[in-house]
């Protein structure tokens, strides 16, 4: 993955697109430093339509 593909939001989560209509969300290194450990994610279901700014998980 290249860094410049990358598209990040104000709040330091970013996604990086893949093939077809996918891709890997994260989160940045400033935003891991002040959360600490996370031990449990919960996101939307595979294939679930969302738009720009929507919340996909907890």
């Amino acid at each position: 993955m290249n860094p410049k593909e990358y598209k990040y939001t104000q709040e330091h989560e970013w996604i990086c697109p893949e093939s077809g209509d996918k891709g890997k969300v994260g989160i940045t290194d400033y935003a891991q430093s002040q959360l600490g450990d996370i031990v449990f994610i919960e996101l939307l279901s595979p294939g679930t339509q969302v738009e720009q700014s929507q919340k996909i998980g907890e």
